[in-house]
């Protein structure tokens, strides 16, 4: 039975027309839009020549030009460099999810591939980016797997220089590092068996990580969605679910394990949260329940 004949037999004699294939699997005329740290440029991702690219518009004008000219699968995700100077972008070849990290300068257009080249490594290489602070500009936690392909090591990128420069060595089970304001790298998370993490931290000043907090599977994947330092590179703010019925915003002293909770709802878990770019405080959280809504924190 061709489309059409099947449009007409579910309308009962009546042709209904199909939804256009491109309709439901094509690109978006817009998506992703981002304001850049200074406040003065819009990101937003567009399709140039029917491939998504990156394009940027000076607020207030209609100067948009695309800033990314990629003609195979297309640019997923980007990111602002705090100094607004350079658009970060990961990319893959042909869908293998090996994600390379590439910065285009807004000045000059030119593109640099911050990864290892492929050709001085034994096997593919994924890159992942963690963390990013406007205390220092110029600098981006990511990892690597260019050792352990099991495993994601923390490096220190520097843009200005394309500098590289390993931190630490993840042992097996390590997923994920967190990073202060001022970068500092601060804990990681690892796997248990039973499909839950350990989130292992240190202070400021300590050279050995510390068991933090355990999470269980159904709280990790769910509701563990949000970790951060506050103001002070000592607080954290997390959400959690732990000894919950929902998941909460909470302020936690790692030191004595004192929790305050800062926003709930006693039947949908939070689904995000706002922080002060500069400030590091959390603002505002969000819940879904018949629609998307704040609670205001300030």
């Amino acid at each position: 039975m061709s489309p059409a004949e099947a449009g007409k037999a579910e309308g009962k004699g009546e042709e209904v027309p199909l939804i256009p294939r491109e309709v439901l699997l094509g690109n978006p005329r817009y998506a992703q839009a981002r304001v850049s740290p200074d406040g003065k440029y819009l990101s937003y991702l567009a399709p140039e020549e029917g491939v998504l690219n990156v394009w940027v518009r000076t607020i207030g004008q209609d100067d948009d030009r695309a800033v990314t000219h990629d003609r195979g699968r297309g640019i997923q995700v980007h990111f602002w460099s705090y100094d607004a100077k350079r658009i970060l972008y990961l990319q893959d070849t042909d869908g293998d999810e090996n994600w390379r990290i590439y910065g285009v300068e807004l000045a000059t257009g030119k593109v640099t591939e911050y990864t290892p080249k492929e050709e001085s490594l034994l096997f593919p290489v994924q890159a992942q980016i963690w963390a990013m602070s406007p205390k220092h500009p110029e600098l981006v936690l990511i990892g690597l797997n260019n050792r352990d392909p099991r495993v994601h090591d923390p490096y220190m990128l520097n843009l200005e220089t394309g500098e590289l420069r390993k931190l630490q060595d993840s042992h097996f089970g390590v997923y994920g590092w967190f990073a202060d304001h001022d970068l500092n790298l601060r804990g990681y998370l690892e796997s248990t068996p039973e499909g839950g993490a350990r989130i292992f931290l240190r202070g400021p000043a300590e050279e050995e990580f510390g068991l933090f907090k355990e999470v269980g599977p159904d709280d990790l994947f769910y509701t563990f969605s949000y970790f951060q330092f506050g103001e002070d590179n000592r607080t954290i703010y997390m959400s959690s679910s732990i000894g919950r019925n929902t998941a909460a915003l909470v302020k936690v002293d790692p030191q004595t394990g004192a929790e305050e909770v800062l926003a709930e709802d006693p039947e949908f878990d939070l689904s995000g949260v706002i922080s002060h770019p500069t400030e590091f405080v959390p603002i505002a959280a969000t819940v879904v329940r018949d629609r998307s809504e704040l609670i205001p924190l300030d």
